[in-house]
């Protein structure tokens, strides 16, 4: 017998004026979010038939808190984020890094990548 289990995270998504909100969310926490970790930038750079294209993005294009302790959103990939326990900011960047965050990307260049193999790289500034 096969058991398939489905787990639903509701959150909110809080902004900058959710001030109190955040700090009772983090209460306790030993990173709580800051947001100067979202205006951090990356670069991506795509290669097609060894021309260069690069696109710099600001983590809080696709990057922001939600109402869940330690746990920040990727609405690119609509993937929770842990940061509490994992270095804090550095765990948004390191998902940047991640297949599937980079795959999430790919459409982003999408009029350079129409019906061209795409090589994709990031540089974090």
């Amino acid at each position: 017998m096969n058991i398939q289990l489905n787990f639903v995270t509701e959150y909110r998504i809080l902004s900058k004026v959710d001030e109190t909100r955040m700090s009772e969310v983090d209460r306790g926490l030993k990173n709580k979010f800051i947001w100067s970790w979202t205006e951090k930038e990356i670069t991506v750079s795509v290669v097609v038939n060894n021309n260069t294209s690069e696109r710099t993005f600001i983590l809080s294009e696709f990057i922001t808190k939600v109402d869940i302790p330690g746990k920040a959103l990727c609405t690119l990939c609509q993937s929770l984020i842990t940061y509490s326990s994992k270095g804090g900011g550095g765990s948004l960047m390191e998902h940047c890094k991640s297949k599937k965050h980079f795959e999430k990307m790919k459409p982003l260049f999408w009029e350079i990548s129409h019906s061209h193999n795409l090589s994709m790289s990031l540089t974090f500034w």
